[in-house]
């Protein structure tokens, strides 16, 4: 998918989209001839769950393969993180917390930004305006301290950026405001949100 994405950070939307489907039907292929391969059907999950072009996402198929993935490993973070954004395209806003939240308790600050941004995105579609800021403040400050992290994974920094995008026009956030104002509480390290019980889910 690199040659896809640097295509698309380019700009050449025609020849991405292109590029997007032959790698999805490389995955399906691959799924076809073995069901059982949890990091393919979590690789083709995220891929539907959070292409750049939105017409290549299918919430449907990317959810089917996210929960196959996460039973055939329960333990992987990756994958668990995967379900949840997946839920959360589907707007099942719950069941998504109850998955993000799975994610970041089995790697605890991994990839924290991955689970908190969508965290941030069902909590403020819940109504918990506050536990929303909180999750996306920590996100970010998670992105300002793991920078060696960002540049060991090459595609980490552009699907970040789409998020916290995402988040932030979801909750109606000024990033130049936010940004004068971190700058002037820079000493303060935010702190991790307190994880409120998901109403109701799957994850236990």
């Amino acid at each position: 998918g690199e040659l896809a994405r640097l295509l698309s950070a380019a700009g050449r939307d025609d020849e991405a989209i292109q590029a997007y489907r032959e790698v999805i039907q490389a995955y399906r292929k691959d799924i076809s001839l073995d069901p059982k391969q949890p990091a393919a059907c979590n690789s083709l999950a995220w891929l539907l769950a959070t292409c750049p072009n939105p017409r290549l996402r299918d919430t449907d198929e990317a959810l089917q393969l996210a929960e196959t993935a996460v039973e055939l490993a329960p333990d992987d973070a990756n994958y668990r993180n995967t379900l949840g954004v997946a839920r959360y395209r589907a707007g099942r806003w719950n069941e998504a917390l109850g998955a993000l939240s799975k994610a970041e308790d089995l790697a605890p600050g991994k990839s924290s930004a991955f689970n908190g941004f969508f965290l941030a995105m069902a909590c403020w579609q819940l109504d918990d305006r506050e536990q929303a800021r909180e999750w996306y403040d920590s996100s970010v400050a998670w992105l300002e301290q793991d920078q060696p992290l960002l540049d060991q994974n090459s595609h980490w920094p552009d699907e970040l950026r789409r998020f916290r995008a995402e988040a932030e026009e979801l909750m109606g956030l000024n990033p130049e405001e936010i940004r004068g104002q971190r700058s002037e509480v820079s000493a303060v390290e935010a702190p991790r949100p307190q994880q409120n019980q998901p109403a109701a889910t799957t994850d236990n």
